[in-house]
């Protein structure tokens, strides 16, 4: 399994961190290790490891806010990386979008648009895919919107949730 977190922190990381230490009782430096293990790729760059840099901490390294990039920046050395994300996702049944804000332009650089035909529909990217997302304090109005999309998109299955990603990782995964 690869993830792919478009975020500048380690929200995601940190999740599985308490899941693993209050859920699952793992120890400090063993739920470290673990996450450590695990293939989650951050194409914007990020702040750094947990393991190296402790999550809510006031001290950056100062190379840190040096090196992160937008979604506009992918003009500027992104394409490889945004090339193997949707190899991963064009070849995956399921695709998790947790604490994502779902902006136009992060899903559109993902091949993530909206379809209005039939045949645009069976040959998008989400074609015949089961979507899972968190949309944490968005309104109701606002998660369908997100649904809908991702159905006019050819997916199969969606359910966005009013979630956290500790929610969503409880419910779907047993790591």
């Amino acid at each position: 399994m690869n993830i792919y977190a478009v975020n500048y922190d380690r929200v995601f990381e940190y999740s599985i961190y308490l899941y693993l230490t209050r859920e699952k009782k793992c120890k400090h430096d063993e739920a470290k290790n673990l996450i450590k293990q695990m293939e989650i790729i951050h194409p914007h760059e990020y702040l750094g490891n947990l393991d190296k840099l402790d999550f809510g901490s006031d001290w950056l390294p100062d190379e840190a806010p040096k090196q992160l990039r937008t979604v506009w920046d992918k003009k500027n050395g992104f394409e490889e990386i945004y090339n193997m994300i949707y190899e991963y996702v064009t070849e995956s049944d399921r695709i998790f979008f947790l604490g994502f804000g779902y902006l136009k332009e992060n899903l559109e650089v993902l091949g993530i648009k909206p379809s209005n035909s039939i045949t645009r529909v069976n040959n998008n990217i989400l074609s015949r895919k089961e979507v899972y997302g968190t949309a944490k304090g968005l309104s109701k109005t606002k998660i369908t919107n997100i649904e809908n999309l991702m159905k006019s998109c050819g997916a199969s299955k969606v359910e966005i949730k009013d979630y956290s990603a500790n929610d969503l990782i409880k419910e779907y995964f047993d790591i």
